[in-house]
C-alpha cells in the first residue's frame, strides 16, 4: 500500500512544523549551562506556574478520572463577565494550534485567502496550507502588525485575518484601542482572529 498515494495533496506538501527545542537539547547542542538559558521560543514563562495555578492543578487531580467540561463552560463565563462579552464569544482550547485548526476547518478552503504578518506565528499559515487556501503576508512595521496595511491586504476571497498579539517571534504587541477599531474596519464576510 502506497500511503501517500491516498493522502490530500495539501497533506503531501505541508512544511513541517517544528517547535522550540528543549533547553536541554540547546544546552547539549551548543555546550552550554542549561541554567543560564531562557527560552523564549514557544512563549513559555521562564519564571513557572503561578502557585495559585499549582494549587487549582493540584484539586483538579482530584477529579482526574472524569472527563471535563469540554464546552469550558465556567472558564468562558469567567472570561466574558471580565471582558463585558458573552461566554459564546469565547473559543477554549488545547492550545493556540488546536484553536488556530479548528479556524481552518471551519473557513478556510481551496483559495481562500488569509492574512496574517510576517514574521508571525507559523502556524497560520501551516494551517491556511493544509486547507488549501493562499497565504497573504504583511511585513511588520516597527516591527508591530501593521494594521493598516493589513486591512488593506483584505480581499472579496479573505475569509481570516490573524493578528498575534503579543506577536510569536517578535514579542511586540497592539494596543487594544487599535485592534477594536481594526476589527470593526473589517468587512462582515472576514473573521479577525486575535490570538
Amino acid at each position: 500500500m502506497n500511503i501517500e498515494a491516498l493522502a490530500k495533496p495539501s497533506v503531501l506538501t505541508q512544511p513541517v512544523y517544528e517547535p522550540g527545542k528543549p533547553i536541554e537539547y540547546v544546552a547539549r547542542e551548543l555546550g552550554l549551562d542549561p541554567a543560564g538559558i531562557v527560552k523564549l521560543a514557544s512563549n513559555e514563562n521562564p519564571f513557572g506556574p503561578s502557585p495559585l495555578g499549582l494549587v487549582a492543578a493540584q484539586r483538579a487531580l482530584l477529579e482526574g478520572a472524569l472527563y471535563p467540561d469540554g464546552g469550558c463552560f465556567e472558564l468562558r463565563r469567567t472570561l466574558a463577565d471580565s471582558r463585558g462579552l458573552r461566554p459564546d464569544q469565547f473559543v477554549v482550547g488545547n492550545g493556540s494550534n488546536e484553536i488556530i485548526e479548528l479556524l481552518g476547518h471551519a473557513f478556510v478552503g481551496p483559495g481562500d485567502e488569509v492574512v496574517m504578518a510576517a514574521p508571525a506565528f507559523v502556524v497560520y499559515k501551516l494551517v491556511t496550507l493544509l486547507f488549501g487556501g493562499r497565504v497573504l503576508e504583511v511585513p511588520l512595521r516597527d516591527w508591530r502588525h501593521d494594521l493598516a496595511a493589513m486591512a488593506a491586504a483584505v480581499g472579496p476571497k479573505t475569509k481570516l485575518v490573524c493578528v498575534c498579539t503579543p506577536n510569536n517571534p517578535t514579542g511586540t504587541a497592539n494596543e487594544e484601542a487599535e485592534l477594536f477599531a481594526f476589527v470593526r474596519s473589517l468587512p462582515p464576510h472576514v473573521v479577525c482572529v486575535i490570538d
